[in-house]
């Protein structure tokens, strides 16, 4: 009897549990959210793709007619290609917690009552996994109510070791009266990973920080008792957000010194380098500098030392890429506002620190605008991160700021202006995602958002009643008394989850999202892959006024992105490497005009102003602060001699001469002997052996060069000027053990030793097979080979077919420049695997005489005649405007001891200091402004008005597009031939690069007069047809 008395209840148990209605359970994979009032969907199965180092989510949704109780959703492991496991511990799993919103935001017409998701309630502690207990709202289990949906949010975190292919898994949703339901999970891993530190810039201030007065200002609330791990959970939830988290402020406080200058400590900056690491940031914001200077111009010196300690640390941090700004001015609206901003913001940029000034505000100004009034002026040059709104951005006039070299970022904040992708819980969750793409489009690089992400004071209780913002009826702070949902939050205080801290928000993975797919926009970029990219982009969204609002169409177009970048190459990527991720990133003759370059996809001329060759060779030599340095000014090339060739103290009277390393600081590329005798007093060299610390500082230079978006041109050999100085090489006889070299200095290159000219092709080929993987390197044969005589005519060939043979068998084929003259010459004879022809001191008539071989022309030295800064601007402003693809200038303030560049009372032969790079500066920002491969020289243009003893030079795009140079002293009126149409000329100040005078006029053809402003030298004209 008792047996069957529990075989009955069991029975009847279990017929209890069929008679319960079903319950529906249902996924969403894309960007929306499901509401309280939602109805059932059909799809139960879940399918989603990712890159490796990515994030993906899909949402768990269920309802009932009746009650259920005690709702869980277990996780399953996903098993891929070869039996390889997605672990639990590589998924979040959320409850998602609703609030009523009773009244919509403001001008939201299709606003309808409900209850909506938006703060995520986690499984377990995010940061030790432990279980959450005593929480006022915990995940699971729920009781999920009657005729209502409720869902989970799960996120799916792909590691970057990750093998490609499908993963599939089994997640279960379980309760005590409902039979369980089990849910098909496959995550397909596409196969390309994501950089770990992200390429779009976020700035969105510290939730840990405003915590801080959140709890102060609480009453009843007891604070956190140990902010320390607030403030860790907090960074590490930014950062798996790829949001930047904000370093504690004590370490970017710099203190005085007794000298006047001021200074970062080291511990600070190394704990500094942990937390940019850690959480992968990519930009600081640094103290306002009106905590230490009251005035920026009669303090002037003293805000330029406070400055130079953040240039001291970010070289001590070693970090390329993180930007340092300072947050100068937040929506300037009134004429004080602007006068402040062109104050601070002058005296800041002229420092010329690494500190960039942003401005919250839009890029243009119009008579009579409210908060941007052209009666006050503008803020040209006392900006150089611009920050508009997303309705205030125009595309046009941030394309000038950007041609300058000024950076776009963009921000949201309330309602204003003509509807864009507003920030708020009741607009559609799309909105957080789209404006990523929109800023990629337009080229912007970065997002800002204000209230630190936990805007919460405006509400009792944050996870009763939505976080808002009431408007105050100040100018863009909104009407006086209207609601904005959410407004200025995208985390919770996680204390009723169970923990101190913040939770996210649905919308917080949305805009992560968003930042992913730019990333995959990015990447198409770095691959050249930009036009196809943006060619999906613009099927979603051709302004900040219109986009689709499918999100189904963003899954598509990431999907069409993710298929794209796997057909570029193998792209598994980090950021530490430099290898090229694509054929398309080898430096190459432009495809459509090999007149010029293309660099990483990119239409590329090269501009810099660089040392004295010796980076490698000289071990007292800083090479990564000479990077930066060049890298500061948007410079993207360097010359840097092999080593088979160097200087002795003294040479050609350079200071501090990085061709000539002290005793025992010579890395050369053969290894030394145990026999004593070398001229430098050092061993003599084993011309057999390689010095693999040589090549190991050798790549690091050329991969950090890369990281920096540098073109290196490795030029092999150098002709030996002097007897002390062939007596000075590894090569000569009694510096090597290996009884090479017994030949006079101007035999070194004649043929004449066959055992000498086999050491030779084979550094050769030691040097090209250990380069060969890295994208931002070409190869001169020879430093001035016209110098001093005795090279045999067939000596470079035999070179250039060393490198061949050796890339033959090899992924990547760089290009390879001959130097062919000092001033002017024509080629007679050119060579087929020569694709750039290199002179020095050149004149641009060399262009003119060599442009008919439809290759690059460089200008790869300049003179050493004269010390003064415009001698060396207008050389090359005069070679690149007439049609040249490169422009290098030998800098003397760099120094072995002087990698910053700043020895300015040098004794080179030569110019160069800080201010002639920033004018070079200019000259590559200009020339970069145009699609110059569309462009060709072409003097005729120019009609009359040339300064008298004067020069100028043009470059035309017919129809479209005109730059041009003059050379003298003006003002002057230029007449240009031009055809009808309507075009904006815009006369640019060389020195600084200011728009000194702009205008706009319809023209119907024919010669049309220019007045240019005042100018001593010379200045540069950019016409463009609107």
């Amino acid at each position: 009897m008792k047996s069957k008395s529990t075989c009955a209840s069991v029975l009847l148990l279990s017929l209890a549990m069929t008679a319960h209605a079903d319950w529906q359970v249902w996924t969403v994979t894309d960007t929306r959210h499901v509401l309280r009032s939602d109805l059932p969907g059909s799809d139960r199965t879940v399918e989603v793709r990712a890159a490796r180092n990515e994030w993906v989510s899909f949402q768990v949704l269920l309802r009932c007619d009746e009650p259920v109780r005690a709702v869980r959703l277990e996780a399953g492991e996903l098993r891929g290609p070869e039996g390889t496991l997605l672990k639990l511990a590589q998924s979040r799993c959320y409850r998602q917690h609703q609030l009523h919103l009773e009244t919509g935001t403001y001008r939201n017409n299709a606003f309808e009552p409900d209850w909506y998701p938006d703060p995520l309630i986690p499984f377990a502690h995010p940061v030790t996994g432990k279980p959450l207990e005593g929480a006022r709202f915990a995940a699971v289990p729920f009781d999920l109510p009657a005729n209502e949906t409720h869902g989970f949010w799960v996120d799916l975190y792909v590691p970057t070791a990750a093998s490609p292919g499908a993963y599939r898994g089994v997640y279960r949703l379980v309760s005590d009266d409902r039979s369980p339901v089990e849910i098909p999970v496959t995550l397909t891993v596409w196969d390309f990973a994501l950089p770990s530190t992200p390429t779009l810039v976020t700035a969105f201030g510290s939730p840990a920080q405003r915590m801080r007065g959140y709890y102060r200002d609480k009453a009843g609330e007891r604070e956190p008792a140990d902010w320390p791990a607030v403030e860790t959970q907090c960074a590490q939830l930014l950062s798996e957000h790829r949001i930047n988290a904000t370093p504690p402020s004590e370490l970017l406080r710099p203190a005085s010194q007794d000298d006047g200058s001021f200074r970062i400590p080291s511990p600070h900056v190394q704990a500094l380098r942990e937390f940019v690491d850690r959480y992968h940031v990519n930009a600081i914001q640094v103290p306002h500098p009106s905590g230490v200077v009251k005035d920026p111009e009669t303090e002037r010196d003293k805000l330029r030392a406070w400055l130079a300690a953040f240039d001291r640390a970010a070289h001590e941090l070693d970090r390329l890429g993180v930007v340092f700004f300072v947050y100068l001015k937040d929506e300037p609206n009134t004429e004080e506002d602007y006068r402040y901003v062109q104050k601070w913001g002058r005296a800041i940029r002229e420092a010329q620190s690494i500190v960039q000034v942003m401005v919250v505000e839009q890029t243009w100004t119009e008579p009579g605008r409210g908060g941007a009034d052209s009666a006050w002026g503008d803020l040209y040059g006392s900006v150089d991160i611009w920050c508009p709104l997303f309705s205030l951005h125009r595309p046009q006039s941030a394309a000038k700021r950007k041609a300058l070299g000024e950076t776009i970022w963009t921000y949201t904040a309330l309602c204003q202006g003509a509807p864009t992708p507003w920030w708020h819980i009741d607009y559609p969750l799309l909105n957080y995602r789209v404006p990523a793409w929109m800023a990629w489009r337009d080229g912007m690089k970065g997002l800002l958002y204000w209230g630190g992400m936990s805007h919460w004071r405006q509400t009792d209780d944050p996870w009763a009643q939505a976080p808002i913002y009431i408007g105050s009826g100040a100018l863009q702070q909104g009407r006086k008394g209207i609601l904005f949902n959410g407004e200025g939050s995208l985390v919770y205080p996680a204390r009723a989850a169970g923990y101190d801290g913040v939770v996210p928000t649905v919308r917080l993975k949305a805009l992560r999202d968003g930042i992913e797919d730019y990333e995959y926009l990015a990447i198409l970029r770095r691959r050249g892959k930009s036009n196809e990219a943006a060619g999906i982009v613009r099927r979603l969204t051709d302004s900040w006024f219109q986009w689709d609002k499918d999100p189904a169409a963003y899954e598509k177009a990431r999907a069409e992105l993710a298929d794209m970048i796997e057909a570029t190459a193998d792209v598994r990527f980090d950021t530490a490497a430099t290898p090229m991720d694509s054929p398309n990133d080898l430096l190459r003759l432009h495809p459509e005009n090999p007149h010029y370059f293309q660099f990483r996809g990119e239409p590329t001329v090269l501009v810099t102003s660089g040392e004295h060759y010796g980076a490698v060779i000289n071990l007292d030599f800083d090479y990564r602060a000479y990077l930066d340095e060049l890298a500061r000014h948007g410079f993207n090339h360097t010359r840097l001699f092999s080593g088979t060739y160097r200087e002795i103290p003294g040479s050609f009277g350079i200071q501090g001469n990085t061709l000539a390393p002290a005793p025992g600081r010579y890395a050369a590329p053969w290894a030394r002997s145990d026999t004593p005798g070398c001229s430098d007093g050092g061993n003599k060299f084993d011309l057999t052996r390689w010095n693999e610390a040589y090549f190991t500082r050798l790549k690091d230079f050329v991969a950090c060069a890369g990281q920096r978006g540098i073109v290196v041109e490795i030029t092999l050999f150098c002709t030996m000027y002097g007897e002390e100085l062939w007596k000075a090489s590894p090569m000569h006889a009694a510096n090597n053990v290996n009884g090479v070299g017994h030949v006079g200095r101007y035999e070194v290159y004649g043929l004449k030793e066959e055992a000498l000219t086999d050491v030779q092709v084979a550094v050769t080929q030691k040097i090209v097979r250990e380069l060969n993987p890295l994208d931002n390197v070409y190869y001169e044969i020879c430093n001035e080979p016209y110098e001093r005589g005795g090279m045999h005519p067939d000596w470079q060939g035999r070179v250039i077919a060393a490198v061949r043979e050796v890339e033959t068998a090899l992924p990547s084929q760089h290009l390879i420049s001959l130097n062919c003259a000092y001033g002017s010459a024509q080629i007679a004879k050119p060579h087929p695997e020569v694709s750039l022809y290199n002179f020095h001191a050149a004149k641009p008539e060399t262009v003119t005489l060599n442009y008919g071989l439809g290759r690059a022309i460089g200008h790869n030295e300049t003179g050493g005649s004269r010390r003064d800064d415009a001698t060396y601007r207008i050389q090359g402003w005069e070679f690149i405007l007439a049609g040249g693809a490169l422009f290098s200038h030998l800098d003397f303030s760099f120094a072995a001891t002087h990698p910053h560049g700043t020895l300015l009372d040098h004794r080179g032969p030569g110019g160069g200091s800080p201010a002639l790079r920033r004018q070079l500066q200019v000259l590559k920002e200009f020339i970069h402004s145009f699609e110059f491969v569309r462009m060709q020289p072409d003097n005729s243009l120019i009609k009359s008005g040339v300064p008298e003893r004067g020069r100028a030079w043009a470059l035309v795009e017919p129809g479209r597009a005109y730059a041009i140079y003059l050379v003298g002293r003006g003002p002057v009126e230029l007449t240009l031939e031009l055809p009808a149409g309507v075009f904006r000329a815009e006369w640019i100040n060389t020195l600084s690069g200011s728009l000194e005078r702009e205008e706009s006029f319809p023209h119907e053809g024919g010669p049309r007069r220019l007045p240019s402003p005042d100018f001593a030298e010379d200045i540069a004209l950019r016409v463009r047809a609107e």
